[in-house]
């Protein structure tokens, strides 16, 4: 007998405990914190924050447009920071309106909570590498 494929429904996704939590030591907080990796949402604001497309018109082009696309990492290492920092039931330490005083916390601590959520989050090059892994190819490449 074939395995059986569980279908999800809509609240089978809802409710899934999907986004995984880790401990973290700070040496320079004197302690440990638990980070987490981003939401689909936050993912989705990240992306738009970073990247500014501008299109434009090149000489000679006719009407196609050519795209100048400027990246703004510097904006959210600390949103990142703020989303990711975590209590033990998996909400934020850190709202919205407190991202100011997180940005004066130490940079070292700052950049390895960032570096760590990043990869939670499937942003690293090897978690890059690894879903190149997993994809599918492509029914149209010829190679």
């Amino acid at each position: 007998m074939a395995d059986e494929v569980r279908m999800l429904d809509k609240n089978s996704i809802i409710n899934a405990m999907d986004l995984e939590r880790q401990s973290m030591e700070v040496p320079e907080w004197g302690g440990t914190v638990f980070i987490r990796g981003m939401t689909g949402a936050e993912r989705a604001e990240f992306d738009g924050a970073i990247t500014s497309a501008r299109s434009r018109v090149t000489a000679g082009s006719g009407d196609k447009a050519a795209f100048d696309i400027e990246v703004h990492v510097h904006k959210m290492r600390i949103q990142v920071c703020a989303w990711c920092l975590v209590d033990s039931n998996g909400k934020r330490l850190f709202q919205d309106r407190e991202i100011a005083q997180l940005g004066l916390k130490s940079d070292a601590a700052l950049q390895r909570i960032y570096d760590k959520a990043i990869a939670m989050s499937g942003l690293s090059p090897e978690a890059e590498e690894e879903a190149e892994d997993f994809s599918e190819p492509d029914p149209d490449d010829e190679s």
